[in-house]
């Protein structure tokens, strides 16, 4: 699959890559139907998972690098959907690529405030994960900042009362592993507080 991801990438072939997004789906619905059976596919197994895993995230950056944003949504939901089915965490590096591409997604969507609770939610993955320089750090955090600042003025995550809203807000929350859609608010005081004052440095 991650070859067939590359070749993809290297011809641009869209089509074909959505198609082969598809059958992994299928595969992956498969596995949880068949779950019960003697030979099935055992997702607790870590090296299970961690194959799954890894060739789920190479889809994932594939679908950033070809620009096919709904593609990359979905993409990142089937993550969310394999950690939700193996009930296990995958490594800090991962965690922190997933959260990467989510700001990018957003960010492509339009969604200014789930844009900032990514960055907030890479950034907090970053600086337990260490290996970043200071100043990669202070950039990181100016970043965390600017997009909490960029949240429109008094925009929620449960900015309407109709289900279909609702549904939508629980969905995005869930991907950013959050107990409660964030909120601009929330957003800035985290910056503030838990980042480094140096980020209030810059000239």
């Amino acid at each position: 699959a991650q070859q067939a991801f590359r070749f993809c990438l290297k011809h641009q072939r869209k089509v074909e890559f959505r198609r082969l997004c598809e059958t992994l789906r299928l595969h992956l619905a498969n596995v949880a139907k068949y779950s019960h059976q003697t030979h099935s596919i055992n997702l607790s197994d870590p090296d299970t998972l961690q194959h799954h895993l890894d060739t789920r995230f190479a889809q994932l950056n594939t679908s950033v690098e070809l620009e096919l944003w709904q593609e990359a949504f979905r993409s990142v939901e089937d993550v969310h959907n394999l950690l939700t089915m193996a009930k296990k965490a995958p490594r800090p590096a991962m965690t922190a690529n997933y959260y990467e591409k989510l700001t990018r997604i957003f960010l492509m969507s339009g969604n200014a405030l789930y844009h900032a609770a990514a960055w907030s939610r890479y950034y907090a993955i970053v600086t337990t994960m260490g290996g970043k320089s200071e100043e990669e750090l202070s950039r990181l955090a100016g970043q965390v900042l600017i997009s909490a600042l960029a949240v429109p003025v008094g925009l929620q995550g449960e900015d309407s009362g109709v289900d279909e809203s609702k549904g939508k807000t629980a969905r995005l929350t869930a991907l950013l592993g959050l107990t409660k859609a964030p909120s601009r608010t929330g957003l800035l005081k985290d910056a503030v507080s838990c980042q480094s004052s140096s980020i209030f440095d810059v000239d």
